[in-house]
């Protein structure tokens, strides 16, 4: 995952969570890993590909909205067992099942977080 979608995905879904225990670390870990799976496999971005100034206009152009995981493939960079690998990844994950494994896991941490709080009070 580009280095700079990392921290604001960690931030969207995370927000100011503070995770205390091992157990919600834990949590927290397993869950950005199928956020990585998610956003990396399946969730299109579109790239900035020129950027124009006219007087006081910036006209911007991008190119044609594509996952990471295909903008990969297309730079040709990967052996053949990594894309492999890829490919039968990208195949046996059902992205909406995944979608709400997410936030089921997110809620669930989320509410542990709050239990704990309300019980260290």
């Amino acid at each position: 995952m580009e280095e700079q979608k990392k921290d604001t995905l960690v931030r969207q879904y995370f927000g100011e969570l503070r995770l205390d225990t091992p157990e919600q670390i834990a949590a927290g870990n397993a869950l950005y890993e199928r956020m990585w799976l998610y956003y990396n496999l399946f969730q299109p971005v579109m790239h900035l590909s020129e950027k124009t100034v006219e007087g006081d206009k910036v006209r911007r152009k991008w190119d044609d909205a594509q996952t990471p995981y295909q903008r990969v493939l297309a730079t040709g960079v990967l052996s053949q067992e990594q894309q492999a690998r890829l490919q039968t990844l990208y195949e046996h994950i059902n992205p909406r099942q995944l979608r709400e494994e997410i936030y089921a896991g997110l809620a669930a941490l989320w509410d542990a977080v709050a239990a704990q709080g309300a019980t260290a009070a």
